[in-house]
């Protein structure tokens, strides 16, 4: 055990000091409107439901640990972000992938104005069991330093949503697709890469 936390511990320590700076990032959907459709093969009497859920608040909270590549380049107007994050879904927690993009806007004396897009896919284990297929995509404006270090926040727009489904041969499917969209938040910390 002691050994893999070792070398765990040197490959963050020789990604952060080669090529990639160290990102925390939290980010949370916040109230939205939502959709659900449904489609139960064995159900004779309805077997496809559509309804429009309304307002409603988003249970989408998300811890992220990134990498942002070439951090140390400040000149170029894109940056690229990956790792993992885990969190809050509808049903449960979540593990996602995200994978940010980042365009920078506007630049002035000491900050910038980027806008970013990450289609975080991943899954999610329901608290009474099951698993979805789990998505959160968002497009924000980033408010941070023009030097990519330290704080940093941002809106937006955000969709989040599952999805679950198995097709029964000579049957047909029984699936539930679930989504909402609204206000996107986020902040975070960049640590400089050595």
């Amino acid at each position: 055990m002691k050994k893999k936390l070792v070398i765990l511990i040197t490959s963050i320590f020789l990604c952060n000091c080669c090529f990639a700076g160290i990102v925390l990032q939290a980010e949370s959907a916040v109230i939205g409107l939502g959709i659900n459709f449904s489609e139960d093969c064995f159900d004779t009497e309805e077997p496809k439901r559509f309804s429009f859920i309304g307002e409603r608040p988003l249970s989408s909270i998300i811890s992220n640990l990134m990498w942002e590549f070439n951090s140390k380049n400040t000149d170029t107007n894109f940056h690229f972000m990956t790792g993992v994050g885990v969190g809050l879904a509808e049903y449960g927690f979540s593990l996602t992938f995200p994978m940010v993009f980042e365009f920078t806007l506007a630049r002035f004396e000491k900050t910038m104005l980027e806008l970013s897009f990450n289609p975080n896919l991943g899954i999610a284990y329901g608290l009474f069991g099951g698993e979805f297929f789990y998505f959160v995509p968002s497009v924000d404006l980033i408010w941070g330093r023009k030097d990519r270090k330290w704080l940093y926040g941002g809106i937006g727009l955000a969709a989040t949503g599952t999805y679950n489904g198995a097709y029964y041969k000579d049957f047909g499917w029984q699936q539930n697709f679930y989504a909402t969209i609204g206000i996107h938040l986020l902040f975070g910390v960049k640590f400089p890469s050595w």
